[in-house]
């Protein structure tokens, strides 16, 4: 198998790679899928995408939550980095340029602003390559994964991830949804239903902010998440260091991007049966349901049709038989609310 520091002494003896980069880009590719993708902590994979915010100067990529959280899981889980080597990058970039190399690694950009899985010609970009085969040698039962609003369904989670995840047999659940809840779902509609549930799993949580050191030993400024004061503190624990400040919740960050997650006060005034409700699974149900519907109607209309099969799915999937009328009762009086018709 190849390391790393094999690799990059490819790249530096390839002859004249910018002459067919197709060639080259595919011929990476194919040494890169030759590496080990056992975690070196042997823990089960954790899926990410996304950022917690958009702030010049601010590193707010989730990743740096998720790496958080494997490094101090004992083992427990782990999640990719391979690629996350700068002499690696500096030997691609100086073989074809930044651009290219950029390319290369992330992918190529479609005329709609998409992101497409290849880079030149049939190469594969090598964030996916290595997410697949990561998923393949480490995803097991129960999938965590943290999905920010800022992820698309162009992203590596989304195309390569999540269709890998479903492929998987040593993968039961992911996000505590059994896999045979996502039968007859395109792959873009799961990553929407696993979209909605880390969302909402999210809302409770605090934005740390704080300075820390990068793999190039300069000091930025970093956010983290901290789920402590959610129902998830006991699986996602994030060890947030000395120095750091909270600035806000996830939800005000949420409704700051026009993300419609109401609060607890906000749903019991609008639907006045869950006063005397304690259960947060039926609150989060009913948050979920809001976000779904005003989605549908005045953001994208990404799915199949509005308040179509895949919202109601989502919801049955996600919580237990026992609030699944209570979940489509409320749906239903959405519907109402906003003056669409439910399908049948």
């Amino acid at each position: 198998m190849n390391t790393i520091e094999d690799i990059i002494e490819w790249i530096k003896n390839y002859d004249n790679p910018s002459e067919n980069i197709e060639k080259f880009a595919y011929e990476l590719g194919e040494m890169i899928k030759d590496m080990d993708y056992t975690a070196s902590n042997g823990g089960a994979a954790v899926g990410y995408a996304g950022a917690t915010g958009s702030f010049k100067g601010i590193n707010t990529g989730i990743y740096l939550t998720v790496d958080n959280i494997t490094a101090g899981s004992n083992g427990e889980y782990s999640f990719v980095n391979i690629l996350n080597n700068m002499k690696f990058e500096m030997a691609l970039q100086n073989a074809v340029d930044i651009d290219n190399a950029t390319s290369i690694i992330v992918g190529s950009w479609n005329d709609d602003g998409t992101r497409s899985k290849y880079s030149f010609g049939d190469a594969v970009a090598l964030n996916d390559i290595v997410s697949e085969n990561f998923m393949l040698t480490n995803a097991r039962g129960d999938v965590l994964l943290l999905i920010e609003e800022s992820a698309t369904a162009n992203s590596v989670l989304a195309m390569t991830e999540i269709p890998c995840m479903l492929d998987n047999p040593e993968v039961t659940h992911i996000l505590g949804i059994a896999k045979e809840n996502f039968e007859g779902l395109t792959y873009e509609e799961v990553f929407e239903v696993l979209k909605e549930k880390s969302l909402a799993m999210q809302s409770e949580a605090t934005i740390y902010r704080g300075t820390m050191i990068n793999a190039s030993g300069n000091e930025v400024t970093v956010e983290l998440l901290s789920l402590e004061n959610t129902q998830y503190a006991d699986v996602f624990k994030v060890d947030i260091p000395d120095g750091f400040v909270a600035v806000g919740t996830y939800y005000d960050r949420l409704q700051g991007m026009g993300v419609n997650l109401l609060t607890d006060e906000q749903l019991i005034d609008k639907y006045y049966f869950l006063e005397e409700c304690s259960d947060k699974n039926i609150m989060n149900t009913i948050r979920i349901a809001e976000y779904c519907g005003y989605n549908y109607i005045n953001k994208i209309k990404k799915l199949k049709g509005i308040f179509g099969r895949n919202c109601l799915c989502s919801l049955q999937c996600i919580f237990n038989e026992k609030i699944v009328e209570i979940v489509i009762n409320c749906v239903a009086v959405i519907h109402y609310s906003l003056g669409v018709t439910a399908p049948a």
